[in-house]
């Protein structure tokens, strides 16, 4: 897997498109690498957290193309992990190598798979019918979910004694709802953007920032009663 990662990595680099350099991917890209992993719910009784680097990476996708998007998968990952480390989590270099490989190289087969179907995400973005979107982000979601959950699973069967089909029907079918909120998150945000100019999408994105503190709250508060009621 850490082979097809640093294909995926090469792939990107090799045809990064120096042209769409700009301040927009700049602040997509710190806002993704540095900020995205703590923007992370977790669904009140259930194990499912929803994040918004999934939905960044994918916004990557649908406005810069499939390189950037490998890029900013793999640094992401890295990132995270490594603050996880410095959290106090004991994870070994080898973990956090595996990790940036298949983050990369799932954002790679994504956008593979939405070349051969859509050509260029961009523009059906811009000039594509609603069927062509819905199309692309479906595609988007379940090409993440697929290959993200296979890997995971492969993984902890192989340290543990159940199958892989076990470890996915237990552990990784949940993810899928992740994804899909990714997709529809990216999908919602590149279409706001051609609508709307950069400030007011701006000031949206404060509003919605200032929905997922309170949420947060309302979240901790959740758990911290059921918490409170399993110790009574």
């Amino acid at each position: 897997m850490v082979t097809f990662g640093i294909v995926a990595v090469l792939w990107a680099i090799g045809y990064f498109p120096l042209e769409r350099i700009s301040v927009n991917l700049v602040a997509l890209s710190i806002v993704t690498v540095f900020f995205s992993s703590y923007l992370r719910i977790q669904l009140p009784r259930t194990k499912i957290h929803l994040t918004v680097s999934d939905a960044l990476i994918m916004l990557s996708l649908l406005i810069y193309g499939g390189e950037v998007a490998v890029l900013l998968a793999g640094f992401e990952t890295l990132f995270t992990t490594l603050n996880f480390r410095r959290k106090g989590v004991n994870i070994k270099n080898r973990t956090i190598l595996l990790n940036v490989a298949v983050a990369a190289f799932s954002s790679f087969i994504t956008a593979i798979a939405v070349k051969l179907l859509f050509l260029s995400p961009p523009e059906i973005v811009v000039n594509g019918t609603n069927i062509e979107f819905v199309g692309l982000l479906t595609v988007m979601a379940i090409s993440q979910f697929i290959i993200n959950s296979i890997c995971a699973a492969v993984y902890v069967a192989l340290k543990s004694e159940r199958t892989i089909w076990q470890v996915w029907n237990e552990h990784c079918l949940n993810a899928l709802v992740m994804y899909v909120a990714g997709a529809l998150i990216a999908g919602l945000c590149v279409k706001a953007l051609n609508i709307i100019n950069t400030f007011l999408f701006a000031a949206v994105i404060g509003f919605l920032a200032l929905v997922y503190i309170t949420y947060k709250r309302y979240v901790d508060d959740v758990k911290e009663t059921a918490s409170n009621d399993e110790h009574s």
